[in-house]
Order: structure tokens, then C-alpha cells, then sequence
């Protein structure tokens, strides 16, 4: 390869050589006022010139080598989180040593590069002495240079933190990256103190209404042994749960379950509490507040009859093994009395009837919204259900009963059951329907189809549609009770026909939501250190979401105090980050307008002291020896911070290393050639402008 650059470069120069000679040829070769000396002299000039342009143009990039050095780089890092100055050393100044921190930093940068960091929560640059970091995320940080200053030579970390480290976890992985040592300084006090603590508190973000959730709490104890305290949760004053605590050695970990029933729907402020002892280093870690949302996922069913029957029993004790559900049975003059409004499904077994019962309530429930599931059987007024409702036709027929067997729908729809539970479904026995046809108009959801001894028929046994955005449901045949009675007898137990009964109640009263605008917040309950997210979405009138809208979003305290945001379109949705929020209560209100057609929307959500700062009083000075140690660095306590200077400048691992900077240039990129060039033609111009051949 560098006999071929060789080569093209030698043809290079001779043909622009060759290319010089030919110009200044045309130029000088014939006789004008110039003597034979200027012409010689004026066409080595040009030649010369020509040559030297022709060569820069053509010839291949050269190769340079230069060598760069680059000083070691010190990175001091300072946590500046609230725990590192509420549980001081004993005698630490923290006016000297932030003047000692800075004159370190100065002292090194006369021999070293120096970069200085702060972190707490968050991670920022240059001093900052002031810990009012509501959290410690020292693996962030760590993270953080790991990456910026994976390349670089850098000789040591010096990190001054009280090792407690109560966001994103231990940062030794991180730092270990680096390949540098890490000098620490132990801020803190690790001297174990009189104190009791919550440390800790796991429970959901959302629970069911007259559920009873659990609430973990982790409680720490020092210099308490022998002693009884109570915990404690309660809302709003209210105490919901309590557990007498024994403590009996002087450093005792424990964890407690406590447990709440929500008897509210909504977003639920909790606080757990332990009582204030005498001489305790700190009361901000005996308590903790969490939020819970609590859902009312409570359905009234209505069942309702012309008169009693077994199938009636047995379904409502399906339904009722679900405590979500609240079921009423209705029979004939009961229900005239009845609004359909106040249910959230309604069972229509064998209604209409023969005789008939309840057309006034039967002609409340066709002029109302709420879903109805039919159930048919011998005792049906076929021809009045065809005037009840649109999407099943049943023409007639013989009068006598036909049994028919159940058997599963194939796989694909949105209802589906436990396939190992279905397989029962073989042994239930033949319900009985009537001898007709029935139409299905529509698109249906099937569920099971009907079975005439082994010929499987694809006509719908149970089945679902839609009726003018209205669910509907329809089960064909009677004789249900014997399906449950078969699974008594087999496992004193119903778990398919529960199943069955309780799926296709849920599947037919779960609300749709039906609001254009809606917005979520991403939780209930906010760190005073956490970002409030929203996202938002927005629907025209057939529900296509809506992705050129302007969504505004006011953000109300409990003092009254407004901010006001407006969402940024992404990827079909609107979302919005709002930042951090002070203490408090907040409603929050979005607003929409598109095409002359104003939305909107309002929720809520708590913002509260996140207290990491307080939950450990214990600096944590091992874990810094450890990160030391396993770098090859070494731990310093904050009086001795000009050692570090010393410690750092006979580490022979801490040096100035040189790079070999291998690099290929274009000749035409050479200043001094250039102005070699300007002069021959310079010097050419002023000597043909004197003899006046210009």
C-alpha cells in the first residue's frame, strides 16, 4: 500500500511538474520585452507555482503523529443531602470544613484537573454546602460520571458522604467503573443514638371498597431495649389499627402488618405512628404517610322473575360468592315498584312470562340503559321478548321441550373461560328449551354453543351484543341448577358455573367510560422530591382520539394557590410533566376545547414530606471504609482533609498519561505551502509589472 501511495505520488509531481513547464511555456516560451534572464526566471515562477498547486490537489492525505497529554482528573464529590448536617459528628464545624473542602479543591488544581459535584436527589455541579436534599441517590451520580468520564484519565474520587444511602441503592458497582480510587471523607455521626423508627412502609396503590388491605411496616429500634411502644395507623385522627411493640435488644429490626378496611371510595391519606420518647435523637422518622385509592367496584344486580324457581337460587348464589356483588331478587308484583336506574345489571329470568307479569317494569327496562341479561326457558312469552328487544329472533315451532347440551365457543373472543374448568362442561346435564329458531342479528360475542346429542348445531347457547351502545346478554335454555348440583356432587364445589355466572355478570356491568376528556395522574400520592405527571386523552364523538387539541391543566392547593400548565401532544397522547410540588392537598381541573366543543375534566392527588432524611440516623461509616478499601483509596475524617492533597500526590497510579494521536491530513491544508505559493506568484506579478510586461 505505501509502495502504491509512493508511486501515485511520484507521478503526481512529475505530471504537475509537466503541467508547470507547459504553462510557463505558453507564458514565456516566445519572444516579448523581457529579456532572456526574466523569462527564465519568471517561468520557474510559474512552474514552480503550478507544480506546487497541481501536487496539493492530487497527492493522498499524509500521515501525522503527534502525542497529547492529559493531566489526571480529581472529581470531588459532595453530598450535600439533609441527613449529612441533622445528625453531625460530635465537634464538626461545618463552616471550616466547607472552607477546608473548597481550599482542598483549590490546592488540587494546581497540579491536577479538577472537576467538583454535589448530589443529594439530584446531581449538579461546583459547591453546594447548604443539605437540603430531601433524598440521597449516590448510584445516580456514580452512574452519571461513570459515563461521562469512562475515557478519561481520571487519577481519584474523593466523595465526602455519610454513607447513608436511602434512594437507588449502594454506588460502589458504579464507581468501581471508573478504575479510579476513591478517597472518602465520613460525614455523620455513626454513633448509635436512643431512637425508634419507621424505616419503611409497603402497602398498594389501589385497593377495593370493603376490602381489607395489609400495610407492611418496617420499624427500626436503638438503645430501647426492654421497652413496649404501640404503632399506629390512622386517617384523619382516626385510628384504624394498632400492635403492641416489644423491644428486646438495644438494635432490633422488626416488621409489623397492619391492616385497614376501606369503607370510603377515593384517594385516602394514611399515616402510621409511633409515640415520642424521651431523649430520642430525632421524632421526624416516628411517622409516615402513604395514599391509597379506594375503588367502589360494587355492582347491584337485579334478578328478577315472574316466580320462584331453582335456577333462580342457583344463580344468585354464584353471584353472591363474589362479594363485589350486591344481588336483589325480584318476583312479579314486586316489581312494578322498581327502578332499573338504580342497578347496575339486570337479570331477566324468563321474562317476559307467560302469564304475563311486569310490563310496566319490563317497559322500564327497554326505555332504560342499563344492561340486561335475558335468560329463556319453558315458561318465556317468546313472542313478547321479540318485541323487548332487536337482536335475537325466535320463530315458531313445535310446543315441546327439546334438551340440549352445552359446548365451548371456540378461542378468539374477548370472553374467554378457564380452558382446565371448561373441560367440565362435558358432563353438565341437558337444559331445556322449546323446539324453535332463533335468528341472532348483528355481531355477537359467543360463549357457549347448543349441543343436540353428539351434533354440535354452532347455534348460540349463551352469548353477548350490543343494542344501541347498550350490552346485552342471552342464555337459552333452563335447568341451571343441575349444572351447579353436577359440580357439588364431583368436589363440593361450583368453579365453573361460578365462573360462568360471575365472568358474564362482569362482562355485561363494567362500565365503559364514556367521557371524552380524561386524564390520569400517575399516582395518587407524591414525594415532596417526585415529579407529578399527567397524561391526557381526547375523543371525538365516535371516540376516535383526537391528537391536534390544546389541553390546559389548573393545578389548585389547599391554600388556594394556582399553577397552570398546558399538555405537549406525544405518540396519540397528551402528556405533561408538571415538576415538583410543595406539601399539601391538590385538585386539578383539564380543559379542551376543539371545534367549538369545550371538555373537561377533574381529579386529585397528595403531595407529602418524604422524611428519607430522618428515617436513618446512623451514618454509615463501614460501607465507606468498604468502597475505599476495594478501590484502593482510603477513608479521612472531615478534620483531615489536607491529608487527602498528600495521600493523592504519592499514589504513583495518579500521573499524566500521553496519547498517541495518529492522524491523516490533506497537503492542501498546509498554511506555509500556501504562502510559499503567494510569494512565487507575488514575487512573478511585481517583477513583469517592472520590466512592463504587465
Amino acid at each position: 500500500m505505501n509502495n502504491l501511495f509512493s508511486l501515485h505520488s511520484f507521478i503526481v509531481v512529475v505530471l504537475s511538474l509537466a503541467a508547470g513547464l507547459l504553462y510557463a511555456w505558453l507564458l514565456y516560451g516566445r519572444p516579448e520585452n523581457l529579456s532572456l534572464r526574466y523569462r527564465l526566471l519568471l517561468a520557474a515562477f510559474r512552474t514552480t507555482a503550478i507544480a506546487i498547486i497541481g501536487s496539493l490537489l492530487f497527492l493522498p492525505p499524509y500521515r501525522t503523529l503527534r502525542y497529547d497529554l492529559e493531566k489526571p482528573l480529581i472529581v470531588l464529590v459532595q453530598d450535600n443531602s439533609g441527613s449529612v448536617t441533622q445528625y453531625p459528628s460530635a465537634g464538626f464545624d461545618s463552616t471550616k470544613y466547607a472552607k477546608d473542602f473548597r481550599a482542598l479543591a483549590t490546592r488540587l488544581a494546581e497540579k491536577y484537573m479538577v472537576e467538583v459535584v454535589h448530589f443529594n436527589d439530584k446531581t449538579g455541579a461546583g459547591f453546594d454546602f447548604k443539605s437540603a436534599g430531601a433524598a440521597t441517590d449516590a448510584a445516580t451520580m456514580a452512574a452519571g460520571l461513570s459515563d461521562r468520564l469512562m475515557n478519561r484519565n481520571v487519577g481519584a474520587i474523593v466523595l465526602a458522604t455519610d454513607g447513608i444511602f436511602n434512594r437507588g441503592g449502594n454506588p460502589q458497582y458504579q464507581l468501581s467503573q471508573l478504575r479510579a480510587p476513591v478517597y472518602t471523607i465520613a460525614l455523620g455521626n455513626p454513633v448509635i443514638r436512643r431512637d425508634i423508627a419507621i424505616s419503611d412502609v409497603l402497602a398498594n396503590d389501589i385497593t377495593y371498597l370493603d376490602n381489607v388491605f395489609t400495610v407492611e411496616v418496617s420499624l427500626d429500634a436503638y438503645k430501647t431495649a426492654g421497652e413496649t411502644f404501640r404503632l399506629a395507623v390512622s386517617e384523619r385522627n382516626q385510628e384504624l389499627d394498632s400492635k403492641t411493640i416489644q423491644i428486646k435488644k438495644d438494635e432490633e429490626h422488626q416488621r409489623i402488618v397492619l391492616k385497614i378496611r376501606a369503607v370510603k371510595p377515593g384517594i385516602h391519606k394514611y399515616t402510621v405512628s409511633l409515640p415520642h420518647l424521651a431523649n430520642e435523637v430525632t421524632t421526624k422518622n416516628n411517622s409516615h404517610s402513604f395514599f391509597v385509592e379506594v375503588i367502589d367496584s360494587r355492582q347491584k344486580i337485579l334478578l328478577a322473575s315472574a316466580m320462584p324457581h331453582p335456577d333462580l337460587t342457583a344463580i344468585r348464589q354464584s353471584l353472591e360468592a363474589n362479594k363485589h356483588y350486591e344481588v336483589k331478587l325480584a318476583l312479579a308484583d314486586d316489581l312494578e315498584g322498581l327502578n332499573p336506574a338504580d342497578y347496575s345489571l339486570i337479570l331477566l329470568y324468563q321474562l317476559p312470562a307467560q302469564p304475563s307479569a311486569g310490563k310496566g317494569f319490563l317497559e322500564k327496562v327497554k326505555k332504560s340503559t342499563v344492561p340486561v341479561w335475558h335468560f329463556a326457558g319453558a315458561q318465556t312469552d317468546l313472542a313478547a321478548l321479540n318485541s323487548l328487544q332487536t337482536i335475537v329472533r325466535f320463530s315458531s315451532g313445535g310446543a315441546s321441550l327439546q334438551e340440549t347440551y352445552p359446548y365451548l365457543a371456540p378461542a378468539g373472543t374477548s370472553f374467554q373461560l378457564d380452558p382446565v374448568k371448561a373441560a367440565k362442561l362435558k358432563n353438565f346435564d341437558a337444559l331445556q328449551f322449546p323446539s324453535v329458531n332463533l335468528q341472532v342479528a348483528g355481531q355477537a360475542v359467543p360463549v357457549l354453543y347448543r349441543r343436540n346429542g353428539r351434533e354440535e348445531t354452532g347455534v348460540p347457547m349463551l352469548f353477548f351484543a350490543m343494542e344501541q351502545n347498550r350490552k346485552k346478554g342471552f342464555f337459552i335454555g333452563e335447568g341451571l341448577w343441575r349444572w351447579r348440583l353436577t359440580e357439588a356432587r364431583e368436589d363440593e364445589s361450583a368453579p365453573l358455573f361460578n365462573e360462568l355466572i360471575q365472568k358474564s355478570a362482569q362482562y355485561l356491568s363494567i362500565k365503559d367510560d364514556k367521557r371524552k376528556l380524561r386524564v390520569t395522574v400517575s399516582k395518587p400520592g407524591f414525594d415532596e422530591s417526585e415529579h407529578v405527571t399527567f397524561s391526557a386523552n381526547l375523543y371525538d364523538d365516535s371516540y376516535k382520539p383526537i391528537a391536534d387539541a390544546d389541553i390546559s391543566l389548573q393545578v389548585k392547593n389547599d391554600k388556594g394557590r394556582r399553577y397552570n400548565f398546558a399538555f405537549a401532544p406525544s405518540a396519540g397522547q397528551y402528556q405533561l410533566d408538571a415538576g415538583t410540588f410543595p406539601l399539601g392537598d391538590y385538585t386539578f381541573q383539564a380543559s379542551a376545547v376543539y371545534k367549538s366543543k369545550k371538555y373537561a375534566f377533574i381529579g386529585r392527588f397528595f403531595v407529602s414530606s418524604t422524611q428519607l432524611e430522618y428515617r436513618q440516623a446512623i451514618a454509615d461509616h463501614q460501607l465507606l471504609n468498604s468502597i475505599s478499601s476495594q478501590s484502593g483509596g482510603k477513608l479521612f475524617q472531615p478534620a483531615d482533609l489536607a491529608q487527602i492533597f498528600d495521600e493523592i500526590e504519592k499514589n504513583p497510579e495518579i500521573k499524566t498519561i500521553s496519547y498517541e494521536n495518529l492522524r491523516y491530513e490533506e497537503p492542501v491544508g498546509i498554511k506555509t505551502i500556501f504562502f510559499i505559493i503567494l510569494l512565487l506568484l507575488s514575487a512573478e506579478w511585481l517583477l513583469r509589472k517592472r520590466n512592463g510586461a504587465v
